[in-house]
């Protein structure tokens, strides 16, 4: 991208032929290289040139242009002109196209642009943010989970803990930043139940800084009610020999019974290489 030099207004001081060479101006602009409009605000003699050089000779300041190609752009014409005439550093279309290059060559060379993928786990739906430019920069990024719980979930993990997160590698952690479980209440309120709790699996040290009382499933009845905790990373709790394993969403001391509602956690969590 060209830099332009702010406020620049020169006039040609020794005639400009149509063609290439270094062309003489009242003074040379800071900026090594870049556009020049000629003549902005005459419709017959307005022309953008591309100069990739600046200096001074017998004649006073001057500007190169090197190649034909670079006389003439953004639909003017080249063409001769006279002493006199004005010289600006206008913002012109060229100076657009070479941002849209230099972008596009950011990316070509590996730097993601800012997305956010759905990526489909069963019935789970889970968006992954990755900031602009930071995918290959070796930042860690955050991401956010959205599990759904059907009415058969929440009645069997007790049994059969539901896994929110895949084991994320050999030497990768899942490091949690924050948890909310909502409950959307069915026609039958659940009972029974215990203590919700979200661990890693082969653990049973529970992630949340505070539990999850079986309340969060059994208090709501026609109502949707949600609560919230910071997991692992707020915390500061030893995650030790737990790298490699995947999150779980389970209950302690017995199963729900005879509810018919649903649920969602959500999930804001890190993935880092130990």
């Amino acid at each position: 991208m060209s830099t332009i030099q702010n406020f620049f207004k020169e006039t040609i001081t020794r005639n400009w032929t149509a063609t290439t060479g270094d062309f003489n101006i009242s003074t040379k602009p800071t900026v090594s290289s870049g556009y020049l409009t000629l003549s902005p605000n005459n419709t017959t003699l307005r022309e953008i040139i591309r100069y990739t050089a600046t200096g001074t000779n017998a004649f006073g300041d001057f500007v190169t242009v090197s190649v034909i190609g670079d006389r003439g752009l953004g639909g003017t014409t080249a063409q001769t002109h006279t002493i006199g005439e004005t010289i600006r550093m206008n913002i012109t279309a060229q100076h657009w196209a070479d941002m849209q290059g230099d972008i596009d060559s950011i990316v070509a060379g590996g730097v993601t642009v800012a997305s956010a993928n759905d990526i489909i786990l069963g019935t789970d739906n889970v968006k992954v943010v990755t900031p602009l430019g930071l995918k290959d920069s070796g930042l860690v990024e955050t991401r956010v989970a959205t599990i759904s719980l059907s009415s058969a979930d929440i009645l069997g993990m007790y049994a059969t803990p539901i896994e929110l997160i895949a084991s994320p590698g050999v030497g990768k952690l899942i490091l949690v930043d924050n948890i909310l479980v909502s409950l959307t209440a069915g026609v039958t309120a659940y009972t029974g139940g215990g203590t919700l709790r979200t661990n890693y699996t082969g653990s049973t040290l529970d992630i949340s800084i505070v539990t999850f009382p079986a309340a969060t499933i059994t208090s709501a009845t026609s109502r949707q009610d949600a609560r919230s905790c910071y997991g692992t990373a707020a915390l500061g709790l030893s995650v030790n020999g737990n790298s490699n394993t995947a999150l779980l969403f389970t209950n302690i001391t017995g199963a729900f019974l005879t509810g018919n509602g649903t649920a969602k956690v959500f999930i804001q969590y890190r993935i880092v290489t130990l």
